[in-house]
């Protein structure tokens, strides 16, 4: 029969609706320690909300033991999945991962069949996951787990009242308790999303049996998570949670998502069995070392990642594993993600590729970096695979998601096409961007635009004795149009030639060139030495001070349309608005538009486009770092100029939580330990200005006595030979005197 799709709350008085879904994974063998069967049935003495269920992963059960599982899950209406594996080593983490790939539901309860807790329990895990991973964006919780003793697991065979579970609970804090073995302040029962599970790569198969598997995926969970790291945060400790003397590391992490269902009272306890004999010292030793060489693994490469891949659906193909293409955020539109390197692909071969993976789409970035990836582009459309092309926007931190059927079925860059789409709301939005920009709201803060102006204007122009500005912006040197024909982009060489012939004219008008190479470092070209090279000036700033701008390609135009400036390109670019930049053939064609002043700007039809832009087809990200692709978040993802995912949630700093009151101490004992370094360097100079002063001294002192010493033997000399009886008579007064 069919529950009401109602649970109760913690404190049995209210009842709520949840939207989400949960299974609880439980992977089972049969066991020689104990009974798997009747584990499995203590489940349905539970208060079982609606929205949870069971999934039972059998791993390669003997058949008698597999056919009562199955019909007990059957009777209850648990999910079944059967794995032969009998005659091979039990792998929890394979186990694992058949429940991430098969399971549909939106959350994940990781849980070994050996535990039990207050009958209540999954109701107030329900609660958890509501008020804690949705509504305050935790990536977890961890449930810590209390090991019974022998003798107690015997006497404790159920799902406990309150009165028993509050008494188990208070021996925790005894460490003589009779009744708990030890106390795991942090544990394998982990709460989870199921796609991020996937998406960071499920659990590790190569560890065999149990032991360390655990570790190695929540680390990565942590460490693809939106949150604060800890200092050292690859730093491991395998000592036990009441042996730890110095938290650090990722544990500290880890154990926080614990403590708060610690702090809030929901634990879940271990009942005691005899060690099984699978879990041997030499598989645990080969295990940790597994571990200890993924993690230095990590730490090398952080943001690299690894989705399970389901072999049984169809693929969405990567081709490179750069954290800003291959990131979790478009996992949630490329749902099996594959990363194969495009080096490692034949194009000869695309047919067969196809067809082992079942391949329904590729992602390529920067189509025209190379030959190949044409090549395998042209190869791909021509079998049927739908192609997306992904790169990085003109405008910070932008990138576009675009599928090549999307481009030749919709001009998306003609203004028939954007300006039906764009709403008032989104231009006021549009400004309100534009305002953010010239604030350094956006790239995090750089010069004050109008100083940088106000200075090229007062300075520059005034030195040369011009009226206006033509800015012109140097931001690629490839030539394009040399390996891909039918690129229509003027080759390099020539067009800084016609910049060249452009200044020959410009020497007796208003217009004064000056360049920014954002290519090269801000290093002068030598080809226009004889142009004003203005790279010590910030972007921003030359925008707002210039009249006009010429560029080669596309990028700098659209901060161009941000400060409103008329622009000329020397080649097609998708940001083609007449009224708002123009293409010219040569220098000729430049200088006659300046002198004859024909270029009327269309602001509202530059707004407009960059609205489209900035509302309708650019994906935006962030990362911790804005210098580095560290920790890569999409805000917003749009592809085909759809949004299919955002994230508006801020990473989270629990660092500044008094959950994190006991692993402050780390933190204070570096600062500190730093600032005594630095204490120590200062007296540890003085201290060796003192000594180079002693030093000093008693070498003047030495030089001193031996200069005395040679003075007194020169002047005895001189005595004994001009007087010999005084001498001698002064020598046996003084050894008499002594």
């Amino acid at each position: 029969m069919r529950r009401l799709r109602l649970v109760i709350d913690m404190n049995n008085c209210k009842y709520r609706k949840y939207k989400f879904t949960v299974d609880i994974v439980i992977p089972v063998r049969d066991r020689a320690e104990y009974d798997v069967i009747e584990r499995l049935k203590l489940r349905k003495n539970y208060n079982f909300p609606d929205n949870f269920n069971i999934f039972l992963v059998d791993y390669g059960s003997i058949v008698s033991v597999s056919n009562q599982l199955k019909e007990i899950c059957l009777s209850e209406g648990y999910h079944y999945f059967y794995v032969d594996t009998h005659s091979k080593l039990f792998n929890l983490a394979h186990a694992r991962n058949i429940a991430i790939l098969n399971s549909q539901a939106d959350y994940l309860i990781f849980e070994d069949i050996d535990l039990i807790s207050h009958h209540n329990f999954y109701i107030w895990i329900n609660q958890q996951i509501q008020s804690m991973i949705i509504e305050r964006h935790y990536p977890l919780l961890v449930v810590p787990v209390v090991y019974l003793s022998q003798i107690y697991s015997k006497i404790l065979y159920q799902p406990l009242s309150s009165s028993i579970y509050d008494n188990i609970v208070s021996e925790i804090f005894d460490p003589s308790s009779k009744m708990v073995d030890f106390f795991a302040a942090a544990s394998s029962h982990i709460i989870c999303s199921r796609e991020t599970s996937k998406f960071i790569g499920g659990f590790d198969e190569i560890f065999e049996g149990w032991g360390f598997e655990d570790s190695d995926f929540e680390l990565r969970f942590l460490n693809h998570s939106n949150v604060t790291k800890p200092r050292d945060f690859f730093k491991y400790d395998s000592r036990p949670y009441s042996e730890q003397i110095q938290w650090s590391g990722w544990k500290v992490l880890f154990r926080v998502f614990s403590d708060v269902l610690a702090y809030k009272g929901v634990y879940s306890f271990h009942i005691w069995h005899p060690k099984p004999k699978h879990r041997s010292t030499d598989i645990i030793s080969k295990n940790r070392q597994i571990f200890n060489d993924n993690s230095k693994r990590y730490s090398k490469f952080p943001n690299r990642i690894y989705p399970l891949h389901d072999i049984s659906k169809p693929t969405d193909l990567f081709l490179t594993d750069n954290p800003l293409y291959f990131n979790i955020s478009l996992f949630h539109y490329f749902s099996n993600p594959l990363i194969i390197d495009e080096k490692n692909i034949v194009v000869n071969d695309i047919y067969s590729l196809i067809m082992k993976y079942s391949i329904k789409s590729v992602v390529f970035n920067d189509l025209y970096e190379n030959t190949k990836s044409e090549e395998l582009y042209f190869e791909f459309e021509r079998n049927g695979v739908r192609t997306y092309l992904m790169g990085k926007g003109a405008l910070p931190n932008s990138m576009y998601v675009t599928s090549s059927d999307y481009i030749k079925k919709i001009k998306c860059f003609t203004s028939q096409h954007w300006e039906n789409i764009v709403s008032e709301k989104q231009i006021k939005e549009t400004y309100k961007y534009i305002n953010n920009y010239k604030l350094n709201c956006i790239q995090g803060g750089s010069s004050d635009n109008e100083l940088t102006a106000n200075k090229l204007r007062n300075t520059v122009l005034a030195q040369y004795n011009k009226k206006k500005i033509l800015l012109l912006i140097i931001d690629s040197n490839k030539n394009y149009s040399e390996n891909y024909p039918h690129a229509k982009v003027m080759k390099y060489n020539k067009f800084l030639n016609e910049i060249i012939k452009l200044e020959d004219k410009l020497i007796n008008s208003e217009w004064l060139l000056v360049y920014k190479d954002l290519s090269k470092a801000n290093k002068s070209n030598k080809k226009l030495e004889n142009i004003v090279c203005v790279n010590s000036y910030d972007l921003n700033g030359l925008m707002d001070a210039s009249n006009r701008v010429v560029l080669l390609d596309n990028d700098a135009g659209i901060y161009a349309m941000i400060y409103s400036k008329p622009t000329y390109y020397f080649s097609d670019v998708f940001c083609h608005l007449p009224g708002v930049n123009m293409k010219v053939h040569d220098a000729n064609h430049l200088y006659t538009d300046l002198v004859n002043n024909d270029f009327h700007y269309n602001k509202n039809l530059a707004i407009c486009f960059l609205s489209y832009l900035i509302n309708n087809y650019y994906s935006f990200f962030v990362s911790e770092r804005l210098s580095d692709t560290v920790n890569i978040v999409y805000n917003v993802l749009r592809v085909d100029a759809k949004k299919v995912h955002s994230n508006v949630n801020p990473i989270s700093n629990l660092k500044n939580s008094f959950l994190f009151d006991r692993y402050r101490m780390d933190d204070y004992l570096v600062r500190n330990s730093t600032d005594n370094e630095r204490e120590f360097e200062y007296y540890k100079k003085i201290d060796s200005e003192l000594i180079s002063r002693k030093v000093q001294s008693i070498d003047r002192l030495n030089y001193n006595i031996m200069s005395n010493k040679r003075y007194n033997i020169k002047t005895k000399l001189k005595k004994l030979l001009k007087n010999p009886n005084q001498f001698f008579a002064d020598y046996f007064i003084k050894r008499i005197n002594k």
